[in-house]
């Protein structure tokens, strides 16, 4: 496809405009480098049409969510041109105003008045403007040290390092079950004083006073595991017991496949699937004690080091190799046999510092990993009295393999660094095994100065390591542009750092606001409580009243009645959600009031309008300061009139949902089909979905590069419109099926990256609370 008009103006475009454009999440890099069309001549219903004369059909953002009608709607448009006609600005005021104010209060009961802006960076400014006009205070609200690691389904990794999209092994609460599932927040801020240090023989983890930890609670009959905040933990004086065990389902396979090499001379006999148990305990063997070599003469032979002295383990090997199809043969030290279909397989886990345990033995259940499990120890460990004590290794990757392995088999770990003196030098790893359930640990103050991180994910309870040793403990949006909400993320270095996007280190925010904007955990009331508990001068709570995920029962009134027993103003930012569940907020579905919510990109269908909608408190507003030229224009209160009648008429927020679901289960289900992970997020109308895979940003980036092809804007996430028939999303899952098919061979070949034609999209950004 030509895209090439397109792709110049954008070039162009950084060359005169800041960033290229006035929006980040419209940037070409955000979609597909160097091949993103950028541009549009015309744009109606769900169809855009680019420089090139291009016809696309948006399956992505629908304008960042803006055009909940469809492009170019015909009565919205009709009524904005009867009030451009009659003229669109005046020195005296436009009656629309009113009408619009009319109505948003006849749908908000619980509201007194209105105010407009024309962006929701603006709105929310303005609301936390007469929140802190109205408290007559300041400060707004909205976990590990950088040592901390934290499980992902790709093996361990810094919280600083992790992805937007990353998946982490979460504990249900309620099954105990170990569960993996993409975070919904990342968290990084500079802290500067007291950390609280929890130590034992098999617990090290360094959290700030206000974090929850997962711990044991003595009860009458027996005891329970559950989330305290650190500072009350301290606070009883007692061993703290913590915990590694979970459960583990995982998915049971029968055999294992690998790729035949075909001949041109003559037909293959070689064995490419296999017995899964019997594989397993061949890949433990190779793993701790084996190599393969590819000799000139075209010999291809698999070796595993065993001494003849070793009767049982050599026994053991040899019944495992024949057990595979192969014929064993000894040559000195080692058991070898022939087969170049498996060389070819092999070569991929390297040499012995590069060896590592591949994803797919890591998803099997319990009774599969125990026999890969047992083959390494007898390779590269100890035994005592019959169990499992010990496994050394010079890998780093096979050692953390091992570690995550072991805690799906229910044993806790530790993993110990020494200096090698033997044969290899360098570093080897110990890793000690046991059985125990409990790991207890006492807590001591240590002061700190640095940044600090965490995520957030359903469960709220996460596998964290610090120097070797691994626990449960617990887990910790975004709000516009403007500096009462970034200056929650400055720090000393006087940067913003931590949820921005990729190479965008915007300065200018005034170092005094440091500490003004606090961020609180979603679905965490405690965190919220600690806040006010530390700081009498919070005017507001401003949040998201859903996200990715539903509240927690009983949390957004929770909410409602600390902001209440504080004095506090409670915001409700529901720009993005607002007008697609039901007409006005989501929030209503949930029987909570604020004392003011935020409207805007859906509200004018496409022209820009905003609006702040309170009760008493917004008689705040009339004694400071809140005043704009353009905010008095009479094509936003025009738009958003036409807009909000027809949202009614039509009931158009049931066919968001019904089309948001089609849209999922589509997904699903084309997913299904072909083997493929992913994950699905965020409620029907803003219906999202993340490929579950290590390099999941270059398979998505192949995802929209494809479907560009098939004429298609194409993204993680679909903003419903009512131009989105039920036909339009049938020929789109028709496509995204194909795409699914493409993507899955792709990956199994192992060449996403070859195939993409551009750089990897860029990641967006992450949110604060």
């Amino acid at each position: 496809m030509n895209v090439k008009r397109g792709i110049e103006l954008w070039k162009k475009a950084k060359k005169l405009i800041p960033g290229g454009n006035q929006l980040l999440s419209k940037r070409a890099e955000m979609f597909l480098p160097e091949q993103w069309p950028s541009f549009y001549t015309k744009a109606k219903g769900v169809e855009v049409w680019d420089l090139d004369n291009n016809k696309f059909i948006d399956m992505s953002i629908m304008g960042v969510g803006t055009c909940v009608l469809g492009y170019a709607d015909d009565d919205v448009d009709n009524a904005v041109k009867r009030v451009i006609d009659s003229g669109s600005m005046s020195t005296l005021n436009s009656p629309e105003e009113v009408e619009l104010a009319e109505l948003l209060l006849g749908l908000h009961k619980w509201a007194k008045m209105v105010r407009y802006a024309r962006t929701g960076g603006e709105a929310m400014s303005i609301a936390v403007r007469i929140a802190r006009a109205h408290a007559g205070k300041d400060n707004v609200a909205f976990c590990y040290d950088d040592k901390t690691e934290i499980l992902t389904k790709y093996g361990f990794k810094k919280f600083k390092d992790l992805d937007e999209n990353e998946v982490v092994a979460t504990l249900n609460p309620l099954t105990n079950q170990l569960e993996y599932h993409q975070i919904e927040a990342k968290i990084k801020y500079h802290y500067c004083g007291k950390m609280l240090h929890f130590k034992g023989q098999r617990v090290d983890l360094l959290v700030t006073p206000d974090h929850k930890i997962y711990r044991k609670f003595r009860l009458k009959r027996g005891h329970r595991f559950g989330l305290e905040t650190a500072s009350n933990s301290v606070s009883k004086k007692t061993m703290i017991q913590m915990t590694s065990a979970c459960a583990w389902k995982g998915m049971p396979q029968e055999r294992f496949s690998i790729s035949k090499i075909l001949s041109q001379t003559r037909p293959t006999k070689a064995v490419c699937s296999f017995p899964m148990k019997d594989f397993l305990g061949f890949m433990g063997w190779y793993l701790s004690e084996g190599c393969c070599v590819a000799k000139k003469r075209g010999a291809y032979e698999v070796h595993i080091a065993q001494d003849k002295k070793n009767i049982e383990n050599s026994e053991e090997i040899i019944s495992t190799i024949k057990n595979l199809g192969f014929l064993p043969y000894r040559n000195g030290h080692h058991i070898c046999f022939n087969s170049k279909e498996l060389v070819q397989y092999l070569k991929q886990f390297g040499k012995s510092r590069d060896k590592y345990i591949p994803d797919w033995i890591k998803e099997l259940p319990p009774n599969y990993l125990f026999v890969f499990v047992r083959a390494m120890v007898k390779g590269d460990g100890t035994f005592e009295k019959g169990r499992m004590r010990k496994f050394y290794s010079i890998s780093t990757k096979l050692i953390d393999g091992m570690q995550e392995l072991l805690l799906k088999l229910g044993y806790s770990t530790t993993v110990s660094e020494y200096k090698n003196t033997g044969f290899s030098r360098g570093k080897i790893y110990h890793l000690k095994i046991g059985t125990e359930k409990v790991l207890g640990s006492r807590a001591s103050e240590k002061d700190y100065d640095g940044y600090v991180y965490c995520v957030t994910v359903p469960n709220h309870i996460i596998l964290v390591r610090r120097n070797g040793k691994i626990v449960w403990s617990g887990n910790c949006g975004y709000h516009g542009w403007h500096d009462w909400y970034l200056s929650a993320n400055l720090a000393d270095d006087k940067a913003l750092d931590g949820h921005l996007l990729s190479g965008l280190e915007p300065a200018g925010v005034p170092r005094a606001l440091k500490g003004t904007a606090i961020p609180f955990k979603y679905n965490d009331t405690e965190s919220l409580q600690k806040i006010f508990e530390k700081n009498d001068d919070i005017a507001a709570i401003v949040m998201e009243p859903v996200r990715q995920q539903e509240p927690v029962p009983g949390f957004l009134k929770h909410v409602r009645k600390i902001a209440d027993d504080n004095n506090a103003v409670l915001i409700f930012d529901e720009i993005t959600s607002g007008w697609r569940m039901r007409l006005g907020g989501v929030y209503d579905m949930y029987n909570v009031r604020p004392d003011i919510v935020v409207y805007a990109k859906a509200m004018g269908n496409g022209f820009p309008i905003a609006a702040i909608v309170g009760n008493d408190v917004m008689d705040a507003a009339q004694k400071t300061f809140i005043s704009s030229t353009c905010w008095t224009e009479r094509v936003g209160p025009a738009a958003a009139i036409a807009t909000i009648n027809k949202l009614r008429d039509r009931n158009v927020p049931d066919h968001l949902i019904r089309i948001g679901k089609s849209i999922t289960k589509g997904w699903l289900d084309s997913a299904k089909e072909h083997g493929l992970r992913i994950k699905t997020m965020g409620i029907p109308p803003l219906t999202a979905f993340a490929f579950d895979y290590e390099n999941s940003q270059a398979v998505h980036t192949l995802f929209t590069q494809e479907m560009l092809e098939r004429s298609y804007l194409a993204s993680k996430q679909v903003y419903v419109s009512y131009s989105h028939t039920a036909n339009c999303i049938e020929k789109y899952i028709e496509s995204v099926n194909d795409m699914f098919a493409v993507i899955k061979k792709a990956i199994d070949n192992n060449n996403v990256e070859k195939q993409l034609k551009g750089p990897i999209a860029h990641k967006g950004f992450s949110r604060l609370n």
